[in-house]
């Protein structure tokens, strides 16, 4: 089981990288080109989706290897296990999507960060890694099984081509 798991985890992060590696790069003209159709500078509305994308194409990363991790639960017949790490991740992007997304709670009278687009990326990058690291515990807490850390090296290295 743990040699399949690894290749998967190989192939996806050798895969994800250099696509990954492009979008994060070359996001500015991505948006540029996709949006705007013009070679002048972009206005600052657009800086907040240059990382916004840069930062979603990170969160793919960190959800692709959370799914294949809890795809591991699901398959060895835990899917409990596998959805409290669901519901950990849910209430982490919501409480983030609270904080980070608007200017202020008026009810409460709570200046918030006021992030907007850019603080709803965040929050789901964040909350990715929250259920990325939840699965990866429940998996050596409850299977046995450890992520070897070359994983990360081959994602790095395939970003890198």
């Amino acid at each position: 089981m743990g040699g399949s798991r690894s290749r998967a985890l190989t192939y996806s992060s050798s895969s994800l990288g250099p696509i990954c590696a492009f979008t994060v790069v070359f996001s500015e003209p991505i948006i540029r080109i996709g949006l705007y159709n013009d070679h002048r500078g972009i206005g600052t509305r657009a800086t907040a989706g240059i990382l916004t994308l840069r930062l979603l194409a990170v969160w793919v990363i960190f959800s692709t290897f959370a799914s294949l991790q809890n795809l591991l639960l699901l398959a060895t017949g835990k899917p409990s296990i596998a959805a409290r790490n669901a519901i950990l991740g849910s209430i982490a992007l919501i409480g983030l999507d609270l904080l980070l997304i608007p200017n202020d709670l008026r009810f409460l009278g709570l200046p918030l960060a006021g992030l907007g687009v850019t603080g709803a990326a965040l929050a789901t990058l964040a909350s990715a890694i929250v259920l990325w690291l939840s699965v990866k515990w429940a998996n050596h807490r409850h299977l046995g099984y450890r992520e070897q850390s070359g994983s990360l090296r081959h994602f790095i290295s395939a970003g890198i081509l």
